[in-house]
Order: C-alpha cells, then sequence, then structure tokens
C-alpha cells in the first residue's frame, strides 16, 4: 500500500538518554538505536534505582500528606535494594555489601540534608512524549521521565533531578552549558529550571574535617529559551545520521564513555582490537 504523500517519511522517538548517547558516542548510539548490544547492569545502576525508589516512595506518600521518617524510607530503600540486586548478571563495580550501605547513605542524605529544601511533588516518574519537530520529511518526538516536578513560591514549574555518583561530581561547569536532559525536560514542561541533586555521602572524605559540609553537591540550570533552536538543529541532526541508514557513524574516543567499563557495544567496536583490558587499563 502506497504512503500517503501527507505523511512524514520518518517518525522518530527519541528519549533525552539517547540524546545524551549521540553526544557521547554517534557510533555507540546508532547500535543501540538499532537495538544492537545489550545494556549493562551494573552496581551504578544498582545503588540508582534503589535510592530512586525509596525516594519515588516516599513522594508519592508526601502527594497523599503523609511525611514518613527516616527509618520508614531507609526500609524502603533495603527493599528496593533488594529487588533490584537479585537480578541476574550483575556486574558488581563495588562489592555488594558496599553498594548497600551507600544506598542507606544516600537515603539518608536525601532525607536529612535535600528533603528540607523541597516542595510537595505535583508528580513524580510522571513520563512525557511530545512532539518536538515536524516537517514534510520527519516528525520528531522527544520522550523522558522527570524524577521529580514541584512549584516553586511563586508557582513556576521546577524539575528536580537525583544523581548518585560514586563521588563528588567535577567539572560542573559543563552542566550550565550543554546539559541535554535539563534542555529537554525544561523545554518538555515549561519549567523555569532543572536542579540536579548530586548524592554523594563519602565517610572518609567528610571524617574529622571539622566542617559542616554537606553530603550532596546541587546544580540548578535555567531554562535558556534562546538555546531552544540549537537544541532543535541538534535532534534534527541525529535524526538525519539515522535516516540516511549509514553503515557506520564516528566514534568518539575522547570520552571515558569509550571503555570496556561503560560502553555496551565496547566488544564490538573499539575492542574487536584492543579486547576487555586497553593498554591504559593495563598499566593501572
Amino acid at each position: 500500500m502506497p504512503i500517503s504523500p501527507s505523511l512524514p517519511r520518518h517518525v522518530h522517538k527519541f528519549r533525552q538518554s539517547f540524546l545524551n548517547q549521540f553526544n557521547k558516542c554517534p557510533e555507540a548510539a546508532r547500535r543501540s538505536h538499532l537495538g544492537m548490544g545489550k545494556d549493562r547492569n551494573t552496581s551504578d545502576l544498582v545503588r540508582g534505582n534503589a535510592v530512586h525508589g525509596a525516594i519515588e516512595t516516599y513522594g508519592f506518600a508526601w502527594q497523599e500528606d503523609y511525611e514518613a521518617e527516616l527509618e520508614e524510607i531507609l526500609q524502603w530503600g533495603k527493599e528496593e535494594f533488594a529487588n533490584f540486586s537479585s537480578e541476574d548478571n550483575i556486574e558488581w563495580k563495588q562489592p555488594f555489601e558496599k553498594t548497600e550501605a551507600q544506598v542507606q547513605k544516600n537515603i539518608e542524605v536525601w532525607y536529612e540534608e535535600v528533603l528540607p529544601l523541597l516542595r510537595k511533588p505535583i508528580s513524580i516518574e510522571e513520563k512525557f512524549n511530545l512532539l518536538f519537530y515536524e516537517d514534510d520529511q520527519r516528525q520528531i518526538y522527544l520522550t523522558g521521565t522527570p524524577d521529580w516536578v514541584q512549584l516553586s513560591e511563586d508557582g513556576q514549574v521546577e524539575v528536580v533531578d537525583w544523581k548518585n555518583p560514586k563521588a563528588e561530581p567535577r567539572d560542573l561547569w559543563i552542566e550550565d552549558r550543554s546539559n541535554l536532559q535539563a534542555a529537554v525536560y525544561s523545554w518538555a514542561l515549561s519549567a523555569e529550571s532543572f536542579t540536579l541533586y548530586y548524592l554523594h555521602w563519602n565517610e572518609s572524605k567528610y571524617r574529622d574535617t571539622g566542617k559542616d559540609k554537606p553530603n550532596y553537591t546541587v546544580r540548578r540550570i535555567p531554562r535558556h529559551i534562546e538555546n531552544e533552536p540549537a537544541l532543535q538543529e541538534l535532534v534534527i541532526s541525529a535524526a538525519i545520521s539515522l535516516e540516511a541508514n549509514l553503515p557506520a557513524l564516528p566514534q568518539q574516543w575522547d570520552s571515558w564513555f569509550c571503555s570496556p567499563q561503560w560502553c555496551p557495544h565496547w566488544s564490538e567496536c573499539r575492542g574487536k582490537h584492543l579486547g576487555e583490558v586497553p593498554f591504559w587499563e593495563s598499566k593501572q
């Protein structure tokens, strides 16, 4: 049956995470888009998912005017960790016990230090799927799932996101100019800002310092409407690259992502030549 000339030839649905991957390595993004390779389930994901799950449960309860105590949200964290840690084929970058302890500490940091800075959420983990761009050749939808959405004191929409790194983040200046998650989510929800909370409790770093230093890092990124035409061009470039159906796209070697520890396509890409222990790791 012939396609109606009134319909676009291509329809794309891009998650914000795909756009991040396209920025890090176009070839890895191409392979993921085609369903090649398999996402790696690591202890980092287990830690993040367990913390997110406990905070999500707290948020839903708060929407119903129930504010749980610390012991209760810690128990939710234990249950979430037990659930995610029972999955098959987990790569434990950290020992099981250390990962579990980090989950509990990050939840405690969130409850004691971050929660007092928040407002009751108007939505939690609510997915959006919105038409971002269309012409006579293509339609492009953007999808995502914000962790937490709240209203500011003057009624403006604020998006909040939690990160669970193993250590305090560095080079946060780059977030202000190029954080795609902030750009996409602020556009999708017409939000005034996107705020990142990095939960990074670390006993060795904060013990005996004599300073009342927070166990989190916060980065508030305002919405930059003037940047959204540039975002549109980036998204269109990703769509056109995929539409060309090329056998390969450029590889991005100068990224932390180009590593057997992170890229799900390593063994079929650069890893075909360097193996699972590349030269820079063999020297350590």
